[in-house]
Parts: C-alpha cells; structure tokens; sequence
C-alpha cells in the first residue's frame, strides 16, 4: 500500500475540494438566476397595480372633493363615507 505523503493528500484533497465546490457553484447560480428572473416577471405587475391604487386614491379624492364643493353650492350638511356603509 502506497502511503503518502502530506503534501500530496493536500492536493488531492484540495482538488477533491474544487471537483465538488464546482457543481455546487453551478447548481446555485441557476437557481438564483431563476429567482432573479422571477422577481423581474412578478415586478411589472407589481408596479402596474401599485400605479393603479394612486389613481384610483386620487380619483376618490376628488369624487369627495367634488362631492363637498357641490353641498357647500347647494347649502346641504355633507354627510361622511362611513356613516353611509353602517
């Protein structure tokens, strides 16, 4: 039986080392690039819908600015949202 030496069991080891790291290396860039493309396909929707909420705040708000300008013409009491959902 060949022993040897401490050298050469570093070496061997350390290329043992690079022959696993590799792999492993190769496996977990494909998968962060999927997630990577997955949070750019999911980020315009995103976006989309976050854009869509600001429009629909700002057009609530002047319905109910609106609404407020036409009771002080008119000399009505203007009556809350909320009292009207009970």
């Amino acid at each position: 039986m060949m022993r040897l030496s401490r050298v050469s069991r570093v070496l061997l080891c350390g290329r043992a080392i690079h022959l696993v790291r590799k792999p492993f290396l190769l496996i977990r860039h494909r998968v962060v690039h999927g997630l990577e493309s997955w949070n750019e396909l999911l980020q315009v929707p995103g976006v989309d819908l976050g854009h869509l909420l600001v429009r629909l705040h700002i057009l609530h708000r002047a319905i109910d600015w609106t609404a407020e300008c036409y009771a002080n013409d008119l000399q009505f009491d203007v009556v809350p949202w909320e009292s009207l959902e009970k």
